[in-house]
């Protein structure tokens, strides 16, 4: 009996997320803990790790330690009740038998947990100030349990359980007596405890024969796609509190064979051990394990990564990470440059056939930039190196391919026209040719229907089309709708479809200003067609909790196409699904972002910017059929909507349209948003009548869309404002049109007013050259200069000071030197006149032409 398999296919099946809220109410991954008095909620769920931990009395650990400690009851009994949850049949086991759970292993992780918050409880102020001294925060040192043992420790476990632990000896004193004790976590319990001593610096690590050491330090980040692996515990905290995702080893040569397959979700391993002579042997050894994922860091000699902290910044240690090398890189840089040119050839030869095995690019990257830097070769000598690497290339595509025959050119000239002649479109929505399509799934296997009412398998299409994927796996197109546009000839009634998507929405939620109703209920019938548009509008639900913006995207997934309701997702979640999917995604909680550390936050909003564009994708590293990595894209664009309390990053802000949403007060009423049975069915024929008529008038509106002309009612719009409006405003102008009414669409004219007096509100607010301009724009209305040379106006410096200073947004000023700088942000100097009694003043050269130019291009009235 495979128990390890057994294990994990318990977990994958049972994922701690669901079955945890079987048991307590969650919220948001958050909960109240059950096995301690919670007045707030206090445990979360990380569904990425699959663990859960209390922040308020430290419980934590996967399914299986919930279930125990939930139900009171050890490993097998846990085990059954999972596999007979979903089904899965698991042998017998007797008690002769090995335990799918080792009970010793609960006991002693559960010694080693309790054992770390009596220690970080006890940590005496000495040593916190020793950890600030060497840049550990005191969140650093309060989120990770940092402690320190000495006899003052008053512990709560028998003697018997510390010495099982290895934490004490027979005449009971204590193994850690005198060292900063650091607690190792994964998946939410405490599985390792390392010591440092202090003064002293020793380091201790417990003895295998009580407890192995079978995790890295920290060992939960690699579930994500990049991390760095730090030399001890120090340097990982180090990196974990400037924003990266960081694990560590302890010691350069603990990293063992074996959890190499650990980092198989890693695309990228950086490793920054020390830059000694153990650190660097460390990192070929690791290297040559891990191989082409491997990047290796190199720090400035002498130094660890607390050291380089100590005078650098998150941002020089980002550009160690994006000059980091390949193991090849590295060991072609370990060579002394000063290796006499008759032995060099010798040395660089098994270097040289495995360069000739990269592609060209990688070649000459190497060849130019490490090979003739590093031994300063001239260019004959490069030359020469370049002649070889060639003569085994050669070799290798001999050896590789055999007679390997290419295509003669009356062959290419026929690939060429075949490929001209393949369409290019996305399977799971797209308009094209003419046509409009969507994905839909039968005996879930993926199909493709069109406008003309064909429908076509995937993978036929797959054959005589380029794809942008070929994955696709979710459609909420029913047979019953699928039917109905095939079999009927009937159309859809664009105003009644309206207004029952607007009636839906009204049916649960309230909103502040009505026209918030009609534009959603529009956005949602465009999230059906917006693959016609090159630009598709965001929006972002802005309000304080218990405000209905969670309730809201529940209601608007329900019935958007692909519509996925999503918190905190990670960067691949987005890329991908979006990719393959077009999935609209409901992003709650934004402020978690921030949460990420710097380099994921980072590319999860790069992600999402670029996303409001058809143009855009996302390229990752990925390897290919022969095993090789190579850039792949992703398509990034589709329909987005964010909620939450705080503002957005200021580019993302620029592609949405804000909705503001009030607390209801408790006179008004709305109908509680059940999954009843009636809800679902409606949401059904809402959902197949937005595809029927997506279908129906897509080429239409496509039509409209490739006109020069704007939208009625669109004309105030320029740039990227109408970007963002232009798709709400046709089909404002189709239903209108229908109604013989301008209703609709002049409702979105005053939205779409409001909507821009409201985000340059937030401009001036945000953006330090909207607040100047903002306030130059009433200055010029307002002050005289004192002087003007054809374009140029002249204010003396004290009038414009004292111009700011009366502002709101400027008050704070000063001095003229700090207005001054404030100035040179929108190009505008100061000089040294004379008055008119010969006095040296200080003056501002106002160009108004060139400001004026500002006011256009920022949207800034002159009054």
């Amino acid at each position: 009996m495979d128990i390890e398999k057994i294990r994990e296919q318990l977990k994958e099946c049972n994922p701690i997320e669901d079955v945890i809220s079987e048991f307590i109410h969650v919220d948001n991954n958050k909960a109240k803990c059950p096995f301690h008095e919670d007045k707030t909620p206090s445990l979360s769920i990380n569904i990425d790790g699959q663990y859960f931990h209390c922040f308020g009395c430290g419980v934590g650990g996967d399914v299986f330690s919930f279930i125990m400690q939930y139900k009171n009851c050890n490993y097998l009994e846990a085990s059954q009740f999972l596999a007979q949850r979903t089904g899965i049949i698991i042998p017998t086991i007797n008690q002769k038998t090995k335990t799918l759970y080792d009970d010793k292993k609960r006991r002693l992780y559960s010694t080693l947990q309790k054992v770390s918050f009596e220690y970080h409880n006890a940590l005496p102020e000495k040593v916190r100030s020793y950890l600030n001294k060497r840049k550990i925060l005191d969140e650093t040192i309060n989120k990770y349990k940092i402690g320190f043992c000495d006899d003052s420790v008053c512990l709560s476990e028998s003697k018997e359980a510390l010495m099982e632990a290895g934490l004490m000896d027979s005449a009971g004193k204590p193994f850690l007596k005198g060292h900063i004790s650091f607690p190792h976590f994964y998946r939410g319990e405490v599985v390792y405890i390392t010591g440092r001593g202090f003064p002293d610096k020793s380091h201790r690590k417990l003895k295998k024969d009580k407890v192995p050491l079978e995790y890295l330090f920290n060992q939960d980040a690699l579930h994500r796609k990049e991390v760095i692996i730090a030399e001890g515990e120090i340097d990982t905290l180090t990196l974990l509190q400037n924003g990266f995702n960081a694990c560590g080893v302890l010691g350069t040569a603990s990293f063992k064979r074996e959890w190499v397959d650990r980092f198989k979700y890693c695309e990228t391993v950086y490793l920054a051990f020390d830059n000694d002579p153990a650190g660097r042997k460390a990192s070929e050894s690791v290297g040559e394990l891990m191989e082409d994922k491997i990047r290796i860091v190199v720090l400035p000699e002498g130094q660890d990564i607390n050291d380089f902290f100590e005078t650098k910044t998150k941002e020089d240690f980002q550009t160690l990470l994006n000059q980091s090398q390949s193991l090849l890189e590295f060991q072609i840089s370990a060579i002394d440059p000063d290796t006499p040119r008759t032995k060099l050839k010798t040395v660089l030869d098994p270097f040289l056939v495995r360069i000739s095995k990269l592609s060209d690019p990688e070649i000459t990257a190497i060849l130019k930039h490490i090979i003739k830097d590093h031994f300063k070769f001239d260019v004959e000598e490069l030359k020469s190196y370049e002649k070889l690497i060639k003569q085994l290339k050669k070799k290798h595509k001999t050896v590789s391919s055999g007679q390997q025959k290419y295509p003669d050119q009356h062959e290419i000239m026929e690939l060429l026209k075949n490929e001209r002649n393949i369409k290019r479109f996305h399977p799971a929505q797209d308009y094209a040719n003419g046509l409009m399509n969507f994905a839909i799934i039968l005996e879930n296997k993926p199909f493709v229907i069109f406008s003309d009412k064909r429908t076509v398998s995937l993978n036929e299409l797959s054959k005589a089309s380029h794809l942008q994927s070929e994955y696709v796996s979710n459609s909420r197109f029913s047979p019953d709708g699928v039917l109905d546009f095939i079999e009927s000839d009937k159309e859809i009634d664009i105003s009644a479809l309206f207004e029952k998507v607007h009636s839906h929405i009204m049916r649960f939620i309230l909103f502040h200003n009505p026209l918030h109703s009609l534009f959603l209920a529009l956005w949602i019938m465009g999230t059906y067609l917006f693959m016609v548009f090159r630009y598709f509008p965001y929006v972002w639900l802005n309000a304080e909790k218990g405000s209905g913006k969670t309730l809201l995207m529940e209601v608007l997934a329900g019935i958007a196409f692909n519509g996925e309701l999503v918190t905190n997702p990670t960067e691949s979640v987005i890329f991908r699904d979006v990719s393959d999917n077009l999935i609209t995604m409901f992003i709650d909680e934004v402020e978690q972002f921030r949460k990420r550390d710097k380099e994921t936050f980072g590319s999860l909003i790069t992600i999402l910017n670029t996303g409001f564009s058809k143009s855009s994708v996302v390229k990752r590293i990925e390897k290919n059929a022969e095993n090789r990595f190579v850039p792949q894209k992703y398509y990034a664009y589709s329909p987005k909507m964010f909620a939450g309390i705080n503002e957005i990053d200021d580019v993302l802000q620029d592609r949405t349209v804000r909705i503001r949403l009030l607390r209801k007060k408790d006179a008004e009423t709305v109908d509680r948003y059940k999954e009843t049975e009636e809800l679902q069915q409606l949401k059904k024929e809402i959902r197949d009548e937005l595809y029927i008529f997506a279908l129906q008038m897509g080429p239409q509106i496509a039509e409209l869309y490739q006109t020069d002309e704007k939208p009625v009612g669109a004309e105030h719009l320029s740039n990227r404002d109408l970007d963002i409006w232009e798709p709400i405003f046709i089909l404002a102008n189709v239903i209108d049109l229908q109604r013989n009414s301008s209703d609709l669409t002049n409702a979105m004219v005053t939205l779409s007013k409001e909507s821009l007096e409201d985000k340059q509100t937030m401009n001036v607010e945000q953006n330090e050259t909207y607040k100047i301009l903002f306030v130059l724009s009433g200055m010029l209305d307002e002050l005289d200069p004192v002087d003007r040379k054809n374009e140029i106006f002249i204010y003396t410096a004290s009038d414009v000071l004292t111009y700011f200073q009366g502002t709101e947004e400027y008050a704070w000023v000063v001095k003229s030197h700090s207005l001054t700088r404030i100035l040179k942000k929108v190009d505008i100097s100061s000089a040294q006149n004379r008055d008119d009694d010969g006095k040296k003043i200080r003056v501002y050269n106002i160009n108004r032409q060139k400001i004026e130019d500002l006011f256009e291009r920022y949207n800034i009235n002159n009054f």
